[in-house]
């Protein structure tokens, strides 16, 4: 009787080490946010956190407005999402990445088995003329460079639908 309930015992403590949440080093977006300055412009940030378990990780920290999804760019890409009047290319805007991981050949550098934090900081300004929208900040390109322990070099990025969820609220502008 003992050893039966043992065994239940074993396997319940086996089902809940697999379903259970597990610390993962990968990526993901922590907090988006979006503030209006004036009736002209808003502060946007996403925030998310990177680092892998066996390898490196460099990303970079320029940013260029872009709708294009493209690994082989050096920079995170970002774009703003309009309401039905808007126009997601309107306006002009300045973006910079910023974290308290070291700066390695003018990228971010993550060594493996640890995990750093960046926040993508824009701004977006219009012109009177634009119409008047709600605008979200959407990434569209986030490049990485993962540098294996015995020195292999890959350069990937997320795809378009990992980059879904790094969007923030919407602000009105033009009001």
């Amino acid at each position: 009787m003992t050893m039966k309930n043992i065994s239940r015992w074993g396997l319940l403590l086996f089902v809940a080490a697999l379903i259970a949440p597990q610390s993962s080093y990968a990526y993901y977006t922590t907090h988006q946010e979006a503030t209006k300055i004036t009736d002209q412009s808003a502060f946007y940030t996403l925030t998310y956190s990177f680092g892998l378990p066996d390898a490196d990780v460099y990303l970079p920290i320029t940013t260029q407005r872009t709708d294009i999804n493209d690994m082989g760019n050096a920079a995170v890409g970002y774009t703003f999402n309009a309401s039905v009047d808007g126009d997601s290319n309107a306006g002009t805007s300045a973006g910079l990445v910023l974290s308290n991981a070291i700066i390695v050949d003018n990228m971010y550098k993550v060594p493996a088995g640890t995990r750093a934090t960046f926040t993508l900081f824009t701004i977006l300004t219009l012109d009177q003329s634009d119409a008047k929208a709600k605008y979200a900040l959407q990434a569209t390109n986030l490049p990485y460079k993962k540098v294996t322990l015995d020195g292999e070099e890959k350069q990937l990025g997320l795809n378009i639908h990992e980059l879904t969820h790094y969007v923030t609220p919407k602000v009105g502008l033009n009001k």
